[in-house]
């Protein structure tokens, strides 16, 4: 009898992930292939029955038998293994990269020089509006343009006058501290027969001085009040002029007495692509109008549907990388990471949002297109694993079966990790044990068979 036999060389497995999840076509394809089986378990092949229907009898399998089931064989060994989630998810743009191009004027709209699919660079003329009231806030930008530079010169004035006021008081101190040293050397003397009339004299000018000093205080105080107050118009016309030119997307440092122009050009604020346009020559466009909308999809935003009760698994690794692979294309992508898991709960399918924030420099992940995501929960250096194919499971069961020379054994496991391909045995196996691969459905429907006599 010659058996399909398969091996795989020890130790150089390559690094396997955990699936959680069994998929509904797998089953219906188990059960169609189970049928098929059990049909042909009841053909002879010259073979004497055992007896009953026993699962834990071995079966001994002639080589037509095996080469109809694909019955193959490998040696098992140790392996990196990583227990995984596996979640589905969709793409969105993140949010602070996702903008509207909008019109702060009304006009007639002459040219939009993207369309949908086109790529945008920061700073390109997107779209140029006919605009009287364009015009209009161009002529009130020069305006304020000129009472600006009215005023700067007021403020000089004023801040002379302030000056000169200031200059005034200081020396009025220095007259009125004269005038009250000669008073007081004055009256010194008084008693020593000075004339009384000189002493009457310095008074009158201290008291004279003291109401210069005065008003020079009062000039001071008005002129330095007027220049505030000169500055603070200075101000609010540069606001206004700021705020106009914003208004219009007028470069700051433009000269704008050469635009002599009622075009008004709204600029891209990002890089990115155009992914709708709702806006063609000809229209009319009110302020405030969506006119494009610019995607920038460098970096995307994948939301995963996370069930309730694994909430708890994927919290305590937040911020961990998170794999990412479309549907389409089975590749390895990229990773993302977890940003935070959304507070609140679907009522109806008890599921929480995952947000993973994710880099997309090929610009493979598409707005609202599937993603495969694959969170790792538990990591396992070295671990005795067997081919999910290998593994049959009924009820609480799990068993293999081990080719013991020319018969198949069923033995029994306690599985542990388990990913898309593989199962971590946790006992009932040792390394080097030859299982069976493929095929180990279809020897459950076998009935036991002696070897011909």
């Amino acid at each position: 009898m010659r058996d399909a036999f398969v091996s795989y060389p020890s130790g150089k497995h390559p690094k396997r992930t955990v699936r959680w999840g069994l998929s509904l076509a797998g089953l219906v394809l188990f059960s169609s292939v189970a049928t098929v089986h059990w049909v042909h378990a009841h053909e002879g092949h010259g073979e004497e029955e055992a007896g009953e229907f026993d699962l834990d009898a071995p079966r001994i399998v002639s080589s037509q038998t095996a080469k109809h089931i694909g019955l193959q064989v490998a040696e098992i060994d140790t392996q990196p293994l990583e227990e995984i989630l596996e979640l589905t998810g969709w793409v969105e743009p993140l949010p602070d990269q996702h903008r509207d191009v909008v019109g702060r004027v009304a006009g007639e709209v002459t040219e939009v020089t993207k369309q949908v699919g086109d790529e945008v660079k920061a700073g390109e003329v997107l779209v140029r509006i006919d605009s009287p009231e364009f015009a209009r806030n161009l002529y009130e930008v020069r305006k304020i343009e000129v009472d600006y530079q009215k005023l700067q010169l007021e403020i000089e004035r004023s801040g002379a006058k302030a000056e000169q006021a200031g200059a005034e008081v200081e020396i009025a101190k220095i007259e009125i501290a004269y005038a009250q040293a000669e008073l007081d050397r004055f009256r010194s003397i008084e008693g020593e027969g000075v004339a009384q009339k000189e002493v009457a004299r310095w008074e009158t000018e201290v008291a004279r001085d003291r109401g210069k000093l005065r008003l020079d205080e009062i000039a001071l105080t008005t002129a330095v009040r007027e220049t505030e107050a000169l500055q603070g118009q200075a101000k609010a016309l540069r606001l206004s002029r700021q705020a106009l030119m914003v208004l219009n997307n007028i470069d700051p440092g433009a000269d704008v007495d050469q635009q002599l122009t009622s075009t008004y050009e709204i600029r891209a604020e990002n890089n990115g692509v155009v992914v709708s346009r709702s806006v063609r020559p000809g229209q009319w466009a009110e302020p405030g109008q969506v006119l494009l909308e610019v995607a920038d999809y460098s970096r995307v935003r994948v939301v995963g549907e996370l069930p309730e009760s694994l909430i708890h698994r994927v919290r305590d690794r937040q911020s961990d990388k998170v794999r990412l692979r479309v549907a389409a294309d089975r590749e390895f992508l990229g990773e993302g990471a977890i940003r935070y898991i959304a507070p609140q709960l679907d009522p109806v399918k008890r599921t929480a949002h995952l947000f993973i924030d994710a880099p997309n420099p090929g610009g493979t992940l598409r707005g609202n297109m599937w993603v495969d995501l694959t969170i790792v929960l538990r990591e396992v250096k070295q671990a005795l694993v067997v081919p999910r194919s290998a593994v049959v499971i009924m009820g609480p069961m799990h068993f293999v079966f081990v080719k013991n020379g020319e018969e198949y054994v069923k033995q029994d496991i306690v599985p542990g990790v388990t990913d898309d391909q593989f199962v971590e045995v946790l006992d009932g196996l040792v390394p080097r044990d030859p299982v069976v691969v493929q095929g180990a459905y279809s020897l459950t429907h076998l009935k036991p068979k002696k070897a011909k006599k």
